[in-house]
């Protein structure tokens, strides 16, 4: 599958890791999109319980608002060597462009939302992403506490996630990143806005701890240059915790749970369990629509009927910038995430490819 490379800038993080020091391009495909814009886990748990369709209107929803708002366009640009090379980047759509103010701001930060995940997953080695706002103290069992009382707060990060792997190293070989624990706050704006990340870097002071640890706190914010190219800027602001911070207590295992549940109960939902052996490994999946499938490698699958806790145990080993695992067969283009879920899609289903391949096509 074609690939679609985003700028983005790194701040404050360590200049010994060059990933996270200033400007880089992040690569990504039309699958891995749509992985993260699935996998951020949020609370479907009362839809899914019910009736699995709706969680397919959801899936499909979220799936048409990408097809609807990004698009990619060419750009002639330098190589490090000063040679010409061409990339292809992300931009807002016409349909996008054309919208009212306040109905872009929800799209932004879905948007923003998705590339969190993205850059989690990628770069942090962190691909169980879940909503705090909305699971919080109802649903994986997170526990605010202030001076060893449970309390309510709104001041707090959009977004907590537990890493797949080991420790993250800088490019000299000093451990950078050690903790499992991590908080994301995500903003979405029409340009790049300092009082945003400063915002974010608020919120996330409020946090202290994750279960009696300091997780990693980053800001990221999605924004769009004056020609509609879809740029990143994050941040690993230095800490300074919040007088009237809180700390957070989390279930793991809920966690999980709770992660997987929705696509389990989709696939569980079918009479007889579909199967699908890709690279002598065994999945189980689901049919969304006509394109598009999602699915759980078979030691996820049972875990979720046993002991969640050899998810975690098993972990990452390929160092600290995770790819993703990518197949075909004869109809399917596969992508499945460090965390055991396989998205599919339809030979010729894919936006980003086909504009890519007619602009070929035209241009050879």
């Amino acid at each position: 599958m074609d690939k679609v490379k985003i700028k983005y800038d790194s701040l404050e993080f360590s200049e010994l890791k060059s990933t996270f020091y200033g400007y880089n391009d992040f690569s990504f495909n039309w699958n891995q999109l749509i992985w993260a814009a699935i996998t951020v886990g949020r609370d479907s748990w009362s839809d899914v319980k019910i009736d699995v369709n709706n969680y397919k209107k959801e899936i499909i929803f979220r799936k048409s608002m990408l097809d609807f708002a990004i698009t990619v366009i060419p750009k002639t640009e330098k190589d490090k060597f000063g040679n010409d090379v061409l990339n292809f980047r992300p931009y807002t759509s016409k349909g996008f462009n054309c919208m009212d103010g306040s109905e872009k701001t929800a799209i932004s930060y879905f948007m923003s939302t998705i590339f969190v995940k993205l850059f989690s997953a990628r770069l942090l080695n962190c691909p169980w992403l879940m909503h705090l706002d909305r699971y919080a103290g109802r649903r994986f069992n997170a526990t605010f506490v202030k001076g060893g009382k449970k309390f309510h707060t709104t001041k707090r990060p959009d977004l907590v996630g537990l890493r797949n792997g080991p420790i993250l190293f800088d490019d000299l070989g000093n451990p950078y990143i050690t903790s499992d624990w991590m908080a994301f706050e995500s903003k979405g704006r029409s340009s790049r806005v300092k009082s945003a990340l400063d915002e974010a870097k608020d919120q996330l002071e409020n946090l202290d701890k994750i279960n009696s640890v300091d997780p990693l706190r980053v800001a990221l914010q999605t924004y769009t240059s004056k020609s509609n190219e879809i740029k990143v800027v994050w941040r690993d602001p230095e800490s300074k915790i919040a007088k009237n911070s809180f700390c957070l207590t989390i279930n793991k295992k809920d966690f999980l749970f709770e992660y997987y549940y929705p696509i389990y109960r989709l696939i569980v939902s079918n009479d007889n369990l579909d199967r699908l052996y890709l690279n002598e490994n065994l999945y189980f999946t689901y049919e969304i629509d006509g394109t598009l499938k999602i699915g759980l490698r078979s030691d996820v699958f049972i875990s979720m009927l046993f002991n969640l806790d050899d998810i975690y145990e098993q972990k990452n080993k390929n160092e600290d910038y995770f790819e993703f695992n990518e197949y075909e067969d004869s109809s399917y283009n596969w992508t499945e995430g460090s965390d055991g879920i396989i998205i599919g899609t339809k030979s010729g289903s894919d936006p980003f490819s086909n504009y890519i391949k007619n602009l070929r096509d035209n241009f050879n």
